[in-house]
């Protein structure tokens, strides 16, 4: 089995996910937490362990303030029934995030 294939622009030379897969991601998403309401809220605290009720999507907006997790891991995590991986802080992911997006491929 090969490297995954990647996108490359070529003006610019960024690499980039399909639009295919970027729009499964997006379905995935509403699938899962559907229009954005408290239970979808509830429903997504579920999925990242926590094991609170939250009373509000305001509570859910604070404790998310800092988990750092990938949007495409955790799909894929809800997908397989695992557990994302939450990185320590911001700096962590943007680096994940980087070589994820630009490495050889």
């Amino acid at each position: 089995m090969g490297p995954k294939r990647r996108n490359v622009n070529t003006t610019t030379g960024v690499i980039t996910r399909s639009i295919s897969t970027r729009v499964q991601d997006l379905e995935i998403w509403v699938d899962c937490f559907g229009t954005g309401d408290l239970r979808d809220w509830q429903n997504m605290m579920l999925a990242l362990g926590f094991e609170e009720e939250f009373t509000s999507k305001n509570q859910c907006r604070k404790v998310l303030k800092y988990i750092w997790v990938n949007i495409t891991d955790f799909l894929f995590a809800i997908a397989t029934d695992t557990k994302p991986h939450f990185f320590a802080n911001h700096y962590q992911l943007a680096r994940e995030v980087h070589f994820e997006n630009y490495s050889p491929a």
